[in-house]
């Protein structure tokens, strides 16, 4: 969680569902496990979750980072995959490849209720907005499987934490 929320000094999680915002401890059921990361002072610096797709192997279970302040994914870590070697699994670590989520674009739109702007792979090269993902020449499914998943994701999450924004912010 440290590597997808930079700055992160602690963590508090969370289930996030029909319910609302409630500790992990506390949930019953249902709703998905978030993680809020908070500076050394307390203050909240972003959540991380988990997400997953099928890629050109099998699926990919990533973490990713979102701050809610800029409204954008703030990194991602590969937790799981079966990628060919030298190929799909450069999602793991190639440098220009993560670049692309270090402050990748997820506002909301105007309603509140999704994003402003589908977070899409492109052809490596042709990324020309900040909600795109530059896709790896060589793993474009591995590529557009991370895309997919932080935006069928988000879509549905960073409403959710927008409305509950407050007591993240709180601790709970």
């Amino acid at each position: 969680m440290f590597r997808v929320v930079p700055g992160a000094a602690s963590r508090k999680d969370f289930v996030l569902g029909a319910e609302g915002l409630l500790p992990a401890a506390e949930a019953q059921a249902g709703g998905e496990t978030i993680y809020a990361a908070y500076d050394a002072q307390g203050a909240l610096l972003g959540v991380a979750m988990e997400a997953a797709a099928t890629g050109y192997q099998d699926v990919i279970r990533i973490l990713y980072g979102y701050n809610p302040a800029c409204e954008c994914v703030t990194g991602i870590k590969v937790l799981k995959m079966a990628e060919t070697p030298g190929l799909g699994d450069k999602i793991a670590f190639d440098p220009e490849f993560l670049k692309n989520f270090e402050a990748l674009d997820a506002r909301l739109a105007p309603g509140r209720d999704g994003l402003l702007n589908e977070i899409v792979a492109v052809k490596h090269g042709n990324k020309t907005a900040p909600w795109q993902v530059d896709s790896i020449s060589g793993a474009t499914i591995s590529s557009k499987a991370i895309a997919r998943m932080i935006n069928q994701s988000g879509q549905r999450m960073f409403p959710l934490i927008m409305r509950h924004l407050d007591r993240l912010r709180a601790g709970g």
